[in-house]
């Protein structure tokens, strides 16, 4: 309550700062309208009484116009001076005081300075602010009850000489008709200038509401467009904004959407509660292109409380929303692909499960064949000391029959020279014939045995090569083995 409270002092405070600034030129056409007719009611004051100096009450109503003009003129003096606020408060106060005093000068004035003295309060309650208007009002007030109480006994009392008929008549057409010209002028004046100011403040709204990208709009309690702005209407799909005053957004929207909006225009009216920042889908008529738009509706009341209806803005966040998507859409992506990384690790991990049990299977068979390898590679090495020992004893063997072999070419030799002995010394020797046959018999068995040393030695010589030939065989294998 107490918030609510301060927010109303702080409308009318706004209003009344708005209403005196707006007044300050509606005062200034009002002050040059009382110069002109208080310069006249003078004028025409003075004139009659120069033309006869026996009615005083003429000079005392000129001088009545004289206040009304010191008033109206120091308005006008202190608006120059950017006092326009205490100008115009000087004014009504001398010009309620120069109405005042009309009727206790000439009587007769006495419905024309009502009627004035009414349109003057008015006007300050126009011009002036909430609370010095109705101040202002009641100084009227009392004013009007003082002069139609007063006004005669008073005028009575101070001016005796009363005017003939003529006079009488002089005096009422010069006291009543400037103050009724200056009613009608000073009304034309009140209404003309709230007519510029109401259209100076349309025009800055329409400018302002005219400029801004988002949708701004009116409408009446029936959800009747009132006012909208180019935006709006270009939106909405019509030409220009007067085309949507008096028209529901179901002529313009398919019933789906119209009759969403309408739905929540309707209970925001009935509860009175705005409708802050909602997303609505909305389907430009021009383009026909489904857009977004965060909305707000707010209720509109005038200063009694009553309803007036309601002022909407849409602000275009399509770009924002299509975003909003598109990153909805990349962390789904980002989910799918987080869930297949994670079933791909899962295979990764049982692959190098498996992997890791065949490492292990073919290092215990690599191990097991490397401990192979290292036991052919032992027999290779015994097979190879064993061909090199049956090599060396093949020399060796070889060695000692090539000894017997030339000891046996020494033997043939000598047998050789002893047959040519034997041949030329025949005759001469029969004794030793018979131990020359077992020589020769001798001789004959070495022969043998050299022809069999001869083929030890060949056979020596095919099994060393074939020792050879074994050993690279089992180099080669045991070279496969390691690889």
């Amino acid at each position: 309550m107490t918030e609510s409270r301060r927010t109303n002092r702080q409308q009318e405070a706004t209003a009344d700062t708005t209403t005196r600034q707006r007044g300050a030129k509606v005062a200034a056409r009002i002050g040059k309208t009382f110069v002109i007719v208080a310069a006249i009611w003078g004028v025409g004051a003075l004139g009659l009484w120069l033309s006869s100096t026996q009615y005083v009450q003429l000079l005392a109503l000129a001088g009545v116009a004289g206040v009304i003009i010191v008033g109206a003129g120091l308005q006008l003096v202190l608006d120059r001076l950017n006092r326009a606020q205490l100008g115009t408060g000087l004014m009504f106060v001398l010009v309620l005081l120069g109405l005042f005093l009309a009727p206790l000068v000439v009587p007769v004035v006495l419905p024309a300075a009502i009627g004035a003295m009414v349109v003057l309060a008015l006007a300050g309650y126009a011009l002036l602010g909430s609370k010095r208007g109705a101040g202002f009002m009641l100084a009227c007030l009392l004013t009007v009850t003082v002069d139609t109480v007063l006004a005669q006994a008073w005028s009575f009392g101070l001016f005796p000489v009363v005017p003939d008929e003529t006079g009488m008549l002089g005096l009422a057409v010069l006291g009543n008709v400037p103050v009724v010209l200056g009613i009608m002028w000073v009304g034309r004046e009140i209404v003309m200038g709230y007519e510029r100011a109401l259209a100076d403040e349309r025009g800055l709204l329409s400018m302002l509401i005219n400029n801004v990208p988002d949708l701004i709009f009116f409408k009446d309690p029936a959800s009747r467009f009132i006012l909208a702005n180019v935006a709006t209407t270009k939106t909405m799909g019509a030409s220009k904004p007067d085309d949507l005053v008096g028209k529901t957004d179901f002529d313009f929207y398919p019933s789906d959407l119209a009759e969403e909006y309408y739905t929540d225009e309707q209970r925001l009216l009935q509860a009175g509660q705005p409708l802050i920042g909602k997303e609505e889908k909305v389907v430009e008529q021009e383009t026909h292109q489904t857009r977004w738009q965060l909305t707000t509706k707010i209720p509109v009341r005038d200063s009694n409380g009553t309803l007036m209806g309601l002022v909407g803005i849409n602000r275009d966040i399509t770009t924002l929303k299509e975003a909003e998507m598109e990153r909805e859409r990349l962390l789904l992506v980002e989910q799918e692909q987080l869930e297949h990384l994670e079933t791909m690790v899962a295979q990764i991990r049982e692959a190098a499960g498996r992997l890791n049990t065949l490492a292990a299977e073919i290092l215990a068979a690599a191990t097991q064949q490397a401990s192979s390898v290292v036991e052919q590679e032992i027999a290779v090495t015994q097979t190879v000391a064993t061909v090199e020992e049956v090599q060396a004893t093949i020399a060796q063997t070889a060695d000692r029959a090539q000894g017997v072999a030339s000891v046996a070419q020494q033997s043939v030799a000598v047998s050789r020279a002893g047959q040519d002995a034997v041949a030329d010394t025949v005759e001469g020797m029969t004794i030793i014939r018979d131990r020359v046959e077992a020589i020769a018999g001798t001789i004959l068995l070495l022969s043998e045995r050299t022809q069999q040393i001869g083929e030890i030695i060949t056979t020596v010589n095919e099994i060393a090569e074939q020792s050879k030939l074994l050993a690279l065989n089992a180099s080669i294998e045991a070279a496969r083995a390691g690889e």
